[in-house]
């Protein structure tokens, strides 16, 4: 009788410990997003810092003569989590809600606790430069996050 309790109390913490495993590879991504409002040195989880990539978009289209270059936009990501997880990130500039020009997606990998880079290369031919010119641009992309084994997510923006 006593080796049918003893089992029961490991089945018990086994299960136990289970979600609570489940819950923090669940809590990481959602830490990821929630978090950055405290402020840079609070940020857990896994993310982007995509409030950085909207003045380096603005300064590339300043001007008319500056949009048939090649200009690179830099996002940080981070990953504060205990899981290896990969980043993806591609931008289109779309005009009467057609899309007239999508970059190559640039793609990070990060080990657990490790930061980096996703560098999104923008090089508008002179052809789609002058659709550009004088119409109003939408920038939208595809955002993709994952945790290779665990979890995905898409983004897609704007939603249209």
């Amino acid at each position: 009788m006593e080796g049918l309790r003893t089992a029961k109390r490991l089945t018990r913490a086994a299960d136990l410990l289970l979600w609570l495993f489940i819950g923090l590879v669940m809590a990481g991504p959602l830490l990821g997003f929630l978090t950055p409002e405290l402020g840079p040195q609070y940020v857990a989880g896994f993310g982007l810092d995509l409030q950085s990539m909207q003045p380096q978009i603005q300064q590339a289209f300043s001007s008319t003569s500056a949009l048939s270059g090649t200009h690179t936009v830099v996002v940080g990501v981070y990953n504060r989590w205990f899981f290896p997880a990969s980043a993806s990130l591609s931008l289109e500039l779309i005009v009467k809600n057609s899309t007239v020009y999508q970059t190559e997606t640039a793609t990070s990998d990060l080990a657990p606790f490790q930061t980096g880079d996703l560098r999104v290369v923008i090089a508008v031919p002179p052809s789609v430069a002058s659709q550009l010119q004088g119409a109003q641009v939408t920038v939208g992309g595809q955002l993709h996050l994952e945790s290779p084994g665990f979890w995905a997510v898409t983004v897609n923006f704007p939603q249209r």
